[in-house]
C-alpha cells in the first residue's frame, strides 16, 4: 500500500519545515504508531508568531489530527504538550 500523502495546513503539499519536523518524530504520529501525515500547530497559528516555531509542532496522523481539531486547542494543547515531550525523549533519550 502506497504511503499517505503528507500535507500542510496550508494544503500545498509538504514544505521542508514540515518535512523536518515529520523526520524529527520518525515519521510518526506522536499519540499512536501509525504514519503521520500532517504536522500540526499545537497553540494555534491564530494565537500569534510563535505558533510555528518547531517546539510547537508535532507530527499526528490523519485521525489523532483530526481528534486535535475537533476538541479544540484548549483541550488537546496540555496533551499533546505531554505526548511530544514523551516522544521526544523516546526517539532522543
Amino acid at each position: 500500500m502506497p504511503d499517505k500523502k503528507v500535507i500542510s495546513h496550508s494544503g500545498r503539499g509538504a514544505n521542508k519545515t514540515t518535512q523536518y519536523v515529520l523526520a524529527y518524530f520518525h515519521g510518526r504520529c506522536i499519540v499512536c504508531p501509525a504514519s503521520a501525515t500532517v504536522v500540526h500547530e499545537i497553540e494555534p497559528r491564530a494565537r500569534g508568531e510563535t505558533s510555528m516555531r518547531f517546539e510547537n509542532r508535532v507530527a499526528l496522523c490523519a485521525e489523532h489530527h483530526e481528534w486535535a481539531h475537533n476538541v479544540g486547542a484548549n483541550a488537546s494543547g496540555p496533551t499533546l504538550v505531554r505526548l511530544r515531550k514523551l516522544a521526544v525523549a523516546r526517539f532522543y533519550g
